[in-house]
């Protein structure tokens, strides 16, 4: 579709990322993403993963899907509505579903939300006339074809890594599935793509509720989920979950995000509300002075949360996007990542622990010296239910150093009343 300025001249007229291009061309092109290998994301995997042996980069321009710029539109509504405008549909949806997967592993979603759409609608793969998977990564939709039995003739026919506009890819490749079908005069088809953020929850549960969720990287059980307004409902099976589902829409057609609703503001206010003001002003000081400087992810959040909350939805994304490449390229950042996270969970794992010799299982401790760190030995141990005997040249100071774990497990959120 040719683009015109306000004078009707034309400003472009063909795709500006196709470019000529053979095998041998291809595969010279360098990887793309060596960098996450260089900030410790090959060896979390690794660690995570003790049968991969090492991390090969191997995405590069020829196979990856271009950042592109972009737009599209779907018009969903029922039949009734359609009726009422004299609008003809073009598709129906059947069954969706949505899944969440293991973090580490990026881009796998595709597969379990493909078979769970495909079981709630009571069809298997050969039901479906023709694929259409977002093309982010080339790799992606062959690990997709490997585990969902899906011929080379039914998947992104048309090819499927031609440029990711960013919101807009969905609809994108919904359209392209609804034209392919109409040629080839077939019926159905599945579409399936990844998501994800830090600009829905802040809109969602506002500033101050999701910097406390997202800082601390806290994860929440569904009771607690529920409470807090990120699940609708709770369901015990995933066929009462499709229940509930399909009853919830049925009950609520017009539903759409509370950002979409006409009027909504951010929960407890925007950064230009007054009610906010101590968070936007010195909250940012309050991190530095708390960290020294040292933490930059914590600078990082504060900044995507503030800065995200004051533009909108859409504008949003790209801030957030942006402090997380400036994260990830951190120096510091890396560091503390390998340290207090791949090397933390080694030492967990007992990496250092000397070969040969047998683990010991341990009932009863004796500490001598109930000081600062005695005493705080004292009360890892006596957490992870081990009986400890505190020994020091008084009754007195031993007595103090028993009262510092008392008072260790009375702030502690995560030690309930038995285990205390």
């Amino acid at each position: 579709m040719p683009v015109k300025d306000l004078n009707g001249v034309t400003v472009l007229d063909l795709d500006e990322l196709i470019r000529p291009t053979d095998m041998a061309g291809l595969a010279k092109l360098k990887p793309s993403f060596t960098m996450f290998n260089d900030y410790g994301h090959g060896d979390f995997l690794k660690f995570k993963y003790p049968q991969v042996e090492r991390v090969e980069c191997i995405h590069t321009p020829g196979n990856s899907s271009g950042v592109v710029d972009g737009a599209s539109l779907v018009l969903l509504g029922n039949k009734q509505a359609g009726s009422d405008q004299g609008l003809s549909p073009r598709a129906c949806i059947v069954s969706c579903a949505l899944t969440g997967t293991e973090p580490t592993i990026m881009l796998a979603d595709p597969t379990p939300a493909a078979q769970k759409a495909l079981k709630l609608a009571n069809m298997t793969v050969d039901d479906i006339d023709l694929f259409e998977l977002n093309e982010a990564f080339a790799s992606v939709v062959l690990r997709f074809q490997n585990l969902m039995g899906v011929p080379d003739d039914k998947i992104n026919v048309n090819g499927g890594a031609m440029g990711h506009p960013i919101g807009a890819t969905g609809a994108m490749i919904l359209g392209t599935v609804l034209d392919e079908l109409e040629r080839r005069d077939r019926n159905t088809a599945l579409v399936t793509l990844c998501a994800g953020g830090v600009v829905r929850m802040v809109r969602l549960l506002g500033m101050q509720e999701a910097l406390t969720l997202i800082s601390l990287g806290k994860r929440l059980k569904a009771d607690k989920a529920l409470e807090k307004g990120l699940v609708h409902e709770l369901a015990a099976s995933e066929e009462e979950m499709a229940a509930k589902a399909k009853a919830w829409i049925k009950a609520n057609p017009e539903a759409k995000q509370p950002w979409e609703q006409p009027g909504y503001s951010i929960p407890g206010g925007d950064p230009a509300d007054p009610a906010t003001q101590g968070l936007t002003y010195f909250g940012t000081v309050n991190v530095m002075v708390q960290t020294k400087g040292n933490m930059p992810a914590q600078q990082v959040i504060m900044a995507a949360v503030i800065d995200s909350a004051r533009v909108d939805y859409d504008t949003a994304h790209t801030i957030e996007v942006g402090y997380f490449q400036r994260l990830l390229l951190d120096q510091v950042a890396r560091n503390m990542m390998t340290t207090f996270f791949l090397q933390m969970n080694q030492m967990d794992a007992g990496a250092l622990r000397p070969a040969g010799v047998e683990k010991t299982t341990v009932k009863k401790l004796g500490i001598l010296g109930a000081g600062v760190m005695g005493a705080g030995i004292a009360f890892n141990a006596a957490k992870v239910g081990v009986d400890v005997v505190l020994k020091d040249i008084s009754q007195e100071n031993a007595d103090r150093g028993k009262q510092y774990a008392a008072t260790a497990c009375d702030k502690s959120r995560r030690i309930d009343e038995a285990q205390a």
